[in-house]
């Protein structure tokens, strides 16, 4: 499996790992779409697949019909040149995140100042969705966080007894995926991100993984490259034209 297919496959298994107990994702030959009602997270509708006029029309009916709000996300490595035209009467642009990875070959070293916590009961769950919240703008509820805790890897980051960011941890075979990678604005700018990356590369390290990948936005991506992660894909996000 190519990097660029393990970091898909990562990240949709993500969405499926949430939503499926919830018999709430449902998947087709070349597109798919998963919610958990009443959030924001995950509520996708997916597709790698070369776009046409009867996919566009069958997701535009599947969001249309939905009681929650669906963003879709395309994995663009760039060959669709008629992307832009092929979209437009339907939807319109969200926002863009890199598809990158990092080939896990050594250890890193760590921050002694910050501490890792993993999540493990309701209280902690509801201090990484607060700090989630005031990250990203948007809400991953402490029931969906608690529900999970078998499969992903909840962490808080703190500084003394300050809780001031947040990551998810979730792995596919030899791949680990890093998610929900967020400082609190009073957090930013002290190295608490590059930090917490060494924290999760190490783990991963511990662990076996060979492969680490992630979605960055275009102010994060930076960072990453320093790390050595390398850009496959651009997950353009879009919402439904109103």
């Amino acid at each position: 499996m190519t990097s660029t297919a393990s970091n898909i496959h990562n990240l949709v298994s993500l969405w499926k790992a949430v939503t499926a107990p919830r018999s709430t994702y449902f998947e087709q030959e070349s597109w798919g779409y998963c919610y958990v009602s009443g959030s924001h997270w995950p509520n996708k509708l997916w597709t790698g697949a070369e776009l046409s006029e009867s996919m566009l029309q069958e997701m535009v009916a599947v969001i249309q019909n939905s009681k929650d709000p669906l963003t879709f996300s395309y994995f663009d490595d760039l060959s669709n040149k008629n992307l832009d035209s092929t979209l437009q009467d339907y939807f319109m642009p969200a926002s863009i995140q890199y598809g990158m990875s990092l080939d896990l070959t050594r250890s890193y070293e760590e921050n002694t100042e910050l501490e890792f916590r993993q999540v493990a009961n309701e209280q902690d769950a509801a201090i990484w969705s607060k700090n989630f919240q005031q990250a990203f703008g948007y809400e991953i509820s402490p029931a969906i966080i608690f529900d999970n805790l078998s499969k992903i890897s909840f962490i808080n980051i703190y500084t003394g007894q300050q809780a001031i960011g947040t990551m998810m941890l979730y792995t596919t075979g030899e791949v680990l995926g890093i998610h929900g990678l967020g400082v609190v604005p009073e957090g930013r700018g002290k190295g608490v991100a590059q930090a917490a990356m060494h924290h999760a590369l190490n783990q991963g390290y511990q662990q076996g993984a060979k492969l680490v990948t992630l979605q960055a936005s275009e102010m994060a991506k930076s960072m990453y490259e320093k790390l050595g992660f390398s850009a496959q894909f651009i997950m353009r996000n879009y919402k439904i034209k109103q």
